[in-house]
């Protein structure tokens, strides 16, 4: 974030301005609960680099003002900032804050076992204290720390956290893991005719989901790294709405506590519309639950380079469909599965199992989901029904079993019959038979009674 961030004369010359009225200004105590400081500082160290080439980043900004303690931390790809609110909090004295070394912070204050947590200021030093114990530590200027980006775009909008966090979830798996192609190492944020979607793509395969709902904005195109959305996928999880931003270069995410600023990547994301086939020659439906089981019994056979490959027979005529999956060493897996619905032409095609995963272990379990073919294009398609334009591309792999023409004894099931549960009904039927038959206990016994009684 060269831009947007300082650069270390600039801010020592800034510290060094301020050093004299923060000695004077940053006496005194703030004493917070310490379950409520433990998660927000683990939050901010958990994306603080220790080994960061800049000393300064490798601390936690920890700015109290009157209302609210702001913690903040940054990293070569994003700053974040959560805050603590005045109903946690108890200030004493006159106190502005330091720069607290992460690592350390985050270790004391986990291993803290008393309900409170009071930080001592004076000047660059802290002492904590909590319960029995007191530990000290030593922190820097405020002004040291690299100044949050200045928005100046209105381009924003409002989203429910829960469809941005599926949005991400669905398509943060398929970006690059390489620098090989920079741009591919984050998702495309487009908005165009007012539709909002996001899209992704390794080369292998493609992910791209739409906002179900219109956003009153103007076009955009961004791509945020993949660092910034796993993060913004922690954060949302807790969230229930977020602002949405977009600057020049910076997206700007508010949630109810945080504050995330992540820079753009650089460069010009492909055109994904021309790879995704627009004709298909089979479909089939199945339930996403039913296909994930399959995948995570083909994923048995992994070999020891820790790849797999599943091959999808389809005969639509039949409704049936066929997976098959081995290893030379281990043994092999062949299932077959009544699809809900079929059509076009028989087909053989293998695909990655993992690559599956990672799409169908994302979707809702119950849901339907369409695998769509044609056999003259490389690609796979994976539809599913949440909303139109949803899908997923996985490039086919390679496989003698792809020349297979058809399925021969195919041993589907449209219900399973319990065997178990028959035998069962059996076993109470004939109890029920035998306590008939049986003669009553209590019975015999005032017979017995009588007949002795007649005798004497």
């Amino acid at each position: 974030m060269d831009d947007q961030i300082s650069s270390e004369a600039q801010l020592s010359k800034k510290a060094e301005e301020e050093m004299d009225s923060l000695k004077g200004d940053n006496s005194g105590k703030v004493t917070i609960k310490t379950g409520v400081l433990l998660k927000a500082v683990q939050k901010i160290a958990a994306i603080v680099n220790s080994s960061n080439s800049r000393p300064i980043l490798q601390g936690i900004y920890f700015h109290i003002t009157p209302d609210q303690i702001h913690l903040r931390g940054a990293n070569d790809v994003f700053f974040l900032q959560t805050s603590i609110d005045k109903d946690d909090i108890i200030i004493e004295g006159e106190l502005k804050g330091l720069v607290i070394p992460a690592k350390k912070f985050s270790e004391i204050v986990s291993k803290l076992s008393g309900v409170n947590t009071t930080l001592k200021f004076d000047g660059k030093q802290i002492i904590i204290t909590s319960k029995g114990a007191k530990l000290t530590l030593s922190g820097e200027s405020l002004a040291m720390f690299p100044d949050l980006p200045v928005i100046t775009s209105t381009t924003a909008f409002d989203i429910p956290s829960g469809a941005l966090l599926e949005m991400y979830r669905q398509t943060v798996y398929s970006v690059a893991k390489d620098d090989k192609t920079p741009i591919l190492c984050g998702v495309l944020h487009h908005i165009a005719d007012k539709r909002f979607s996001c899209i992704s793509t390794d080369k292998r395969r493609l992910s791209r989901r739409f906002y179900d709902q219109e956003v009153d904005i103007e076009n955009v195109d961004c791509v945020i790294p993949e660092a910034s959305i796993s993060q913004l996928v922690k954060l949302l999880k807790s969230a229930v709405s977020v602002k949405f931003t977009i600057d020049k270069n910076i997206a700007v995410y508010e949630t109810e506590n945080e504050i995330l600023y992540t820079r753009f990547l650089n460069g010009e994301f492909p055109n994904t519309e021309r790879i995704i086939p627009k004709m298909f020659t089979t479909k089939v439906n199945m339930i996403a639950e039913e296909a994930l089981a399959v995948v995570q019994r083909a994923s048995i056979y992994t070999d020891d380079h820790g790849t797999t490959k599943l091959t999808m027979l389809v005969n639509p005529a039949e409704r049936q469909i066929r997976f098959m999956s081995s290893n030379s060493q281990v043994g092999s897996m062949k299932e077959d599965i009544f699809a809900q619905k079929a059509e076009g032409d028989f087909i053989s095609i293998t695909l990655n199992p993992r690559y599956l995963h990672d799409i169908l272990s994302r979707l809702n379990p119950t849901e339907t989901i369409q695998f769509a073919f044609n056999a003259d294009t490389p690609f796979g398609l994976i539809v599913p029904s949440l909303a139109e334009g949803n899908i997923s591309v996985i490039v086919p792999v390679k496989d003698h079993n792809n020349s297979i023409t058809e399925i021969t004894d195919f041993t589907g099931v449209v219900q399973e019959i319990d065997l178990f549960s028959e035998r069962a009904a059996e076993y109470a039927e004939q109890a029920s038979e035998e306590s008939t038959d049986t003669p009553d206990q209590d019975g015999k016994a005032d017979r017995e009674f009588v007949s002795d009684a007649s005798l004497t």
